[in-house]
């Protein structure tokens, strides 16, 4: 931050996980509200819409409300100050593309891990069978959600190996199960017929791929995203610059072919 800026920034997780972490977000953001903060910057963790109330009430107050990590076409509040966010379905396409030019006519026989049954899970399977669908002799044989969870992905991926041992390539929609998927494959020995592709890079899965347990996977620009929206809101609320309404991150595909060009601490939770 340039100097002559003081920053007070308060931070707060949700407390609890799926539609409750929304509602604790509306607590937080009414709290903030009535403290008298100057702008509000937050990732919502579904639709949302149902945050439209508090944003209204925020304006009201002259707060600007800025949205961030996103998919933008999930976005149904218009009262968004600016969003910096990525496609859902775009991201998956592009792992799905990468499928196509990667593995051309071979037969492959996929299975999907997804994510629990949401409007993420719906795009990421649009996506990555839009991004396919050059070649309609690829067959998807079996799909089971891992629940974005590493452990219950190890025990899907073992249940559609048994039921279709014909599986030759799995697509996990977050790569917490993509590594979930490729310790029950390697539990089978099978490392060298099954190629892993995943979605929403991590550390530990970006190293996976520097190994070869995965092929490959995509990455949404997040860390750079909440860089970009420190930027974003410092231009509206320090510097009285207008700012767009939404900024889309392009998705990066991570292989064998950019890993070691890459820079890790882009995965990297610390500075």
């Amino acid at each position: 931050m340039p100097k002559g800026y003081k920053v007070d920034l308060l931070y707060q997780l949700p407390n609890s996980e799926t539609l409750n972490a929304a509602t604790d977000q509306i607590n937080t953001m009414e709290t903030w509200l009535n403290q008298g903060i100057d702008a509000i910057v937050m990732c919502p963790p579904a639709n949302d819409a149902m945050f439209e109330p508090t944003f209204a009430k925020a304006a009201a107050q002259g707060v600007p409300v800025f949205e961030y990590g996103f998919d933008l076409a999930m976005s149904r509040n218009g009262i968004v100050t600016s969003n910096i966010g990525y496609s859902q379905r775009l991201s998956a396409k592009a792992v799905g593309e990468w499928v196509a030019k990667h593995y051309k006519d071979q037969a492959l026989r996929i299975a999907f891990v997804s994510g629990t049954k949401s409007e993420y899970t719906d795009l990421r399977a649009a996506g990555f069978k839009e991004g396919i669908k050059s070649h309609p002799d690829y067959q998807i044989v079996a799909d089971q959600s891992g629940d974005w969870s590493r452990e219950k992905a190890i025990n899907v991926t073992e249940n559609m190996l048994t039921a279709h041992p014909e599986i030759n390539l799995v697509f996990a929609m977050y790569d917490e199960m993509a590594l979930g998927a490729a310790a029950a494959i390697k539990n089978r020995g099978l490392q060298d017929k099954i190629a892993i592709v995943g979605y929403d890079t991590n550390i530990e899965s970006y190293q996976a791929i520097k190994d070869g347990v995965l092929q490959a996977s995509v990455y949404n620009g997040t860390k750079q995203a909440g860089i970009f929206t420190a930027e974003i809101v410092k231009r509206y609320v320090m510097d009285g610059q207008m700012v767009d309404k939404a900024y889309f991150y392009t998705p990066l595909i991570i292989d064998q072919t950019n890993v070691n060009s890459i820079d890790p601490n882009l995965f990297k939770l610390e500075q």
